[in-house]
């Protein structure tokens, strides 16, 4: 039980920074300062090589992005016998997509002005961030390979970051964006572990 101890408090921990994040975005706190400041480091660092860097890795994020891997590791997952693996990482990830969805109307946050790619949508939290963390999260508890961890780690920092250096997200949406997924992944292991354990869910 003790693994599932340190999930429950991942979990806890994961919603409490969403939740925080969530209500300084509804009632502009200082945490509006903070996300100005980092904005504005940005313009600092601009320049054409990052930005076209930042375009093509930003690419990642996108839904055909997501699909194109999901895609790509439900295949592997049908082709290794693992069907009910398939379906529940299938789940999840729709169901992050529609968690992130409803934090966006729910707060109705607006995207930083002057975006160097047009985005359209709210902004809180990122749906890049969220679902890219998601989807290598899953895909690394899956799997467990030590390269396709750094892998991962690179990617979805790098997602994270595009996002902010193109202006298109404010800090705190890619932070949520994290907390978000690592709060669905806890969700995931307690069920998995609830599974293989055989204890009631």
């Amino acid at each position: 039980m003790k693994k599932v101890n340190k999930i429950a408090l991942m979990f806890v921990l994961s919603l409490s920074l969403f939740i925080v994040l969530s209500v300084s975005v509804l009632y502009d706190s200082a945490l509006s300062q903070l996300d100005t400041t980092v904005s504005n480091f940005m313009k600092d660092i601009e320049n054409s090589s990052l930005t076209n860097t930042m375009i093509l890795l930003t690419r990642l994020g996108e839904w055909y992005g997501i699909v194109f891997i999901s895609a790509l590791t439900v295949l592997a997952l049908m082709y290794g016998k693992r069907k009910r693996d398939a379906l529940i990482f299938s789940l999840f990830l729709i169901v992050g997509f529609l968690l992130e969805s409803i934090a966006k109307i729910a707060t109705q946050r607006e995207r930083p002005p002057y975006g160097i790619i047009h985005v359209s949508g709210y902004s809180f939290p990122s749906g890049h961030a969220m679902m890219t963390a998601l989807l290598f999260l899953l895909i690394c508890y899956l799997y467990r390979k030590r390269l396709l961890y750094i892998i991962s780690i690179f990617i979805v920092s790098l997602v994270g970051f595009s996002r902010i250096y193109l202006n298109v997200h404010w800090l705190s949406d890619v932070i949520a964006g994290y907390a978000l997924a690592i709060c669905m992944f806890s969700i995931f292991i307690i069920w998995r572990y609830l599974e293989q354990t055989k204890l009631p869910l």
